[in-house]
């Protein structure tokens, strides 16, 4: 199953997204997650449900602020062997 996800508060400038590689990767997920020109951070992740469910649980529990999250089930990406940092926006590379 893949997942996206789309978190928003304080989730800049903390460390948010190398907290989600952490947890991606314990939990055995692939995919991606990206700071968004918007504020938000966008991640997708593939793997078993009771791991998206318990990376998503982990990245809402913030000790900078609240953080709220957008999920949305999306198709998987076959071959998909790692989870990474991502600078650059597909949609905004031109």
């Amino acid at each position: 199953m893949r997942k996206r996800y789309v978190f928003r508060g304080t989730v800049q400038h903390v460390g948010f997204r190398y907290r989600a590689v952490s947890a991606a990767r314990r939990l055995g997920l692939t995919g991606f997650v990206m700071n968004m020109p918007d504020g938000t951070v966008r991640m997708e992740a593939q793997g078993e449900e009771a791991a998206l469910d318990a990376a998503k649980a982990e990245l809402e529990r913030s000790r900078y602020g609240s953080v709220q999250c957008c999920v949305t089930v999306i198709p998987e990406i076959a071959d998909e062997a790692s989870f990474e940092v991502r600078f650059v926006c597909p949609e905004i590379q031109g």
